[in-house]
């Protein structure tokens, strides 16, 4: 396919520029080629003359002429408040300009499918396996739980601090925003220290760091958002908890009586996981039948 795209991106370092890069990587064999624009860099323009412009969140609309051919969709589950502040039906008229929608897990997905009639892509996010990987054995003597996000309320870092504490386990927390956010290499480092991630989100679509410690070989506790429930396997590579801090500190008190050996266990299966089904490799393919259904959609409309 000789088709030109373009993936609009928003801050180099942040969730959309890794994924593009890797989107870029993996498929750019299969297209005439696949260029990156971070709208949010100085001096940033979108070019004109693509065959398709691929961006990951609706309310980029906003900066696409209209008229272009594109793809677009809802990555967190928090695309119901553009509603209230932007009056009802207004995702749905964003929608209409798509060629094709998409949604990173099976719960928005669903969400989304009820809410616009029609069908939806399912377009999961992947993890860099080369890169996330456990440089060294984890601590040895006590249960280390991780929390990474940024400091928002509603990444529920206070229900796991609490649920932490009620549990009687260590917790370490990366709590930064784009404009401060360590570099990769330093989260990396970050997940050799933790046995568990813990997730108490109830507004990503993906996690990015679930997948992220996963592929370090950390177990993950996690409410059920996003496509958590697709990759946790409960009692093999982690667990499912309800959204509170009973619910996170009734998990966390079951690994702690488990044998450190299990823990470390957990994560290797977490590893697993990612190798199976969630390398980037592997899910850059979804988005390869995303954009050669727009590309033929627009295509059959000239």
């Amino acid at each position: 396919c000789e088709a030109q795209i373009l993936l609009v991106a928003d801050v180099p370092g942040w969730a959309w520029g890794p994924k593009a890069r890797q989107l870029r990587q993996h498929n750019a064999q299969h297209y005439g080629g696949v260029d990156i624009v971070y709208t949010n860099e100085p001096g940033a323009t979108l070019q004109a003359g693509y065959d398709l412009y691929h961006t990951f969140e609706v309310s980029q609309l906003g900066g696409i002429p209209v008229g272009w051919p594109v793809v677009t969709g809802v990555t967190a589950h928090v695309w119901q408040t553009w509603e209230k502040r932007y009056g009802e039906g207004t995702v749905r008229g964003w929608a209409s300009r798509a060629l094709a929608f998409h949604a990173n897990s099976r719960l928005l997905q669903r969400e989304l499918e009820a809410y616009l009639g029609y069908e939806v892509f399912y377009i999961p996010n992947g993890v860099d396996e080369t890169f996330w990987t456990r440089r060294r054995p984890p601590p040895e003597s006590r249960l280390i739980v991780g929390h990474v996000a940024k400091p928002n309320p509603r990444k529920g870092g206070e229900i796991i601090a609490e649920a932490c504490r009620q549990a009687g386990v260590d917790l370490r927390v990366i709590a930064r925003r784009s404009q401060n956010a360590l570099a990769p290499e330093e989260v990396r480092e970050f997940y050799q220290d933790i046995h568990v991630l813990a997730v108490a989100s109830d507004m990503d679509g993906t996690p990015n760091p679930a997948l992220e410690a996963a592929s370090c070989e950390c177990a993950v506790v996690s409410n059920a958002i996003g496509n958590m429930p697709e990759f946790i396997v409960p009692g093999v590579n982690g667990l499912l908890a309800e959204r509170s801090v009973a619910g996170l500190a009734s998990a966390l008190s079951y690994l702690q009586g488990l044998p450190l050996s299990d823990i470390v266990a957990m994560g290797r299966a977490a590893r697993q996981t990612v190798l199976d089904g969630w390398r980037w490799s592997k899910q850059a393919e979804h988005h390869a039948a995303l954009w050669d259904h727009a590309l033929a959609k627009a295509a059959a409309l000239v």
